[in-house]
């Protein structure tokens, strides 16, 4: 009998035991489940509240009437609309949700619905590079590659060129139709005096955006820094082209006539860059030079000395008149 009795009672103790552990299991997952569904319904009304208009306006006093049943109808809905812009077959039924009952919901809503879930799901579902066809036009920068265009600035600005040519090349890695980025790589390239890839950068960037004046002006100034003055000037004359109050291409194009022989143009060049930009020191210098060429000495100093106002060191200005050709 004893051996009987402590059997039954290990049993019994064993299935209660059991029971305890079994309803815990339960309580845990129910307690999850519950938790779930909270958030669940929590992130629904967050939704309608971000989606809502103000109540002065009489479809948005509909459209907020509109249940979180067909808030979350509408939600799937869009997501599969979206799954089908990217080639994946997608069956309403598949999704448990049966076609809205007529009429449908304000289209104002439905679309605010379908662009919230678009943006939020774009980046899992865009396509692989291998499948992106050659686009028409050069798309928008992302986020990324607007901020280490920003950061490539930042260190161009403070001389580490090095560190800016790496930014604005992980930028072009990331939208390599980033014309703004190759304009500025090749200002850094510039930088380097590494006159070849500058030049190629302006290049590529005017291959995209061909309306950059400034551009045109960058890559004026290279063709001007190997003396190829001929394609100089035509940039030159493009950037004011598209730019008629382009200062910088005035002054440039001034500066290439005085390292031709034409003083005069020069001279008539730069005027008008002072005009645009009374405060562009760069061309009081540029005038000043063609003035000592054509041997008009007093008003030449007249700008060099404007020019020293306005930050140009004497030094520098003297020794460019010296140099000058």
């Amino acid at each position: 009998m004893g051996p009987d009795i402590a059997s039954t009672l290990e049993l019994v103790t064993f299935v209660f035991v059991g029971t305890i552990v079994i309803s815990i299991i339960f309580t845990v997952v129910l307690l999850i489940w519950t938790f779930a569904r909270i958030s669940e319904r929590s992130s629904t009304r967050e939704l309608v509240r971000e989606l809502k208009v103000p109540e002065s306006s009489e479809p948005a006093r509909q459209n907020a009437s509109t249940s979180e049943e067909d808030i979350q109808r509408m939600i799937m809905q869009a997501v599969a609309s979206i799954l089908r812009d990217t080639g994946v077959n997608v069956n309403d039924s598949v999704q448990g949700i049966a076609p809205p009952p007529p009429p449908p919901p304000q289209p104002s809503l439905q679309q605010s619905i379908a662009d919230k879930v678009r943006q939020q799901f774009s980046v899992a579902l865009q396509p692989s590079v291998e499948q992106q066809e050659a686009p028409t036009s050069a798309p928008a920068p992302d986020s990324r590659s607007n901020a280490l265009l920003r950061t490539g600035h930042v260190h161009l600005k403070h001389g580490d060129v090095q560190s800016a040519i790496n930014d604005y090349t992980a930028a072009l890695r990331l939208t390599p139709t980033f014309a703004d980025a190759f304009n500025a790589r090749g200002m850094a390239y510039r930088r380097q005096k590494d006159f070849q890839h500058a030049l190629q950068d302006y290049t590529m960037a005017l291959n995209l955006r061909p309306d950059l004046a400034a551009t045109f002006n960058n890559r004026g100034v290279i063709h001007m820094d190997i003396k190829q003055y001929e394609l100089a000037l035509s940039d030159f004359d493009k950037a004011i082209e598209l730019d008629p109050n382009n200062a910088n291409g005035y002054c440039n194009r001034a500066m290439v006539y005085g390292y031709i022989g034409d003083y005069d143009k020069s001279i008539t060049e730069s005027t008008r860059a002072t005009e645009i930009n009374p405060q562009l020191s760069e061309s009081y210098v540029v005038r000043g030079i063609a003035k000592v060429r054509i041997g008009a000495d007093r008003s030449a100093n007249q700008d060099f000395d404007v020019a020293e106002t306005l930050g140009h060191s004497r030094d520098d200005i003297n020794l460019r008149v010296t140099t000058a050709g």
